[in-house]
């Protein structure tokens, strides 16, 4: 995770500056406690993600666990390298512009959370681990920019649980 991090950052910024945002991240927005050998600030970030899909769509999280989905096995790369192991270099480079903007990892949380709750209704429609986690893994990080935008701006308008974090 923290290698897609860095290479992330270092893809942007020269690598004395690359150090200094690594740093950072580190110190101010806790990314240390979630790559220290317990990752006790992961589980801890897991579990909260896990609760807000029980608070936000509380169907989803009953699909997820009926069919053995933990939240775990898909978000912990989410997390740990903030999108860029999975994703597009243009979606997680957003997704650090607003942590580095806000200086808050909660805008890496929200977009876990709006990802799911767009893609919510094709999530009920899979019946079983497996095609859950292919769609997860497969489908949303190929979603187009123009999708992925809208993402952001339906949360803000529909749940009220976004803060506008990604630009266009």
């Amino acid at each position: 995770g923290m290698n897609f991090v860095a290479g992330l950052i270092l893809m942007h910024l020269e690598e004395d500056s690359a150090f200094c945002v690594l740093v950072m991240l580190m110190d101010v927005c806790c990314l240390r406690g979630m790559y220290l050998p317990d990752m006790a600030l992961l589980q801890l970030r897991l579990k909260l993600l896990t609760r807000l899909i029980q608070i936000h769509a509380p169907r989803l999280a009953e699909h997820l666990e009926a069919a053995g989905a933990d939240v775990m096995i898909f978000a912990s790369p989410w997390l740990l390298g903030i999108f860029s192991s999975e994703f597009t270099v243009n979606f997680s480079g957003r997704v650090m512009d607003m942590v580095l903007h806000y200086r808050s990892y909660s805008v890496v949380m929200r977009a876990c959370l709006a990802l799911l709750l767009e893609s919510e209704e094709e999530l009920l429609q899979k019946e079983d681990f497996e095609s859950i986690f292919c769609f997860l893994k497969s489908e949303i990080p190929l979603w187009s920019r123009d999708k992925l935008n809208k993402v952001s701006l339906q949360e803000d308008e529909r749940r009220g649980v976004w803060a506008g974090w990604w630009m266009p």
